[in-house]
């Protein structure tokens, strides 16, 4: 198939590179986030103080991206640094994960 335009064979056996597959990685995101409270125990309670706290990592996105991750990764999955691939989704790529954890501390 030949590019109107151009006239330049737009398979891929002609060695030819297009932008096709290229999209948009802009996005927002919440990436860490904690917060907690801390108690003031009165005399005489049995406790001299409590903290309750909640904290989570990768907790939100805001992307048109239709990738796995909108965030780059500079490593390939083999294991090696190669510089020249940063942001090339993988189809063996691990999602990064989300958590939350809750928590009390609690003094005697």
């Amino acid at each position: 198939m030949k590019n109107p335009k151009t006239g330049v064979y737009l398979n891929n056996s002609s060695g030819v590179l297009n932008s096709s597959h290229i999209e948009s990685a802009d996005f927002i995101t919440l990436d860490n986030m904690s917060f907690g409270y801390n108690f003031k125990m009165p005399q005489g309670s049995g406790f001299s103080k409590i903290r309750l706290y909640c904290a989570g990592n990768n907790l939100f996105y805001i992307t048109k991206y239709k990738g796995v991750d909108p965030n780059p990764r500079y490593g390939d999955i083999e294991g090696g640094n190669n510089p020249l691939i940063p942001g090339i989704d993988r189809r063996n790529t691990w999602f990064r994960t989300r958590s939350v954890t809750f928590g009390a501390n609690i003094v005697f």
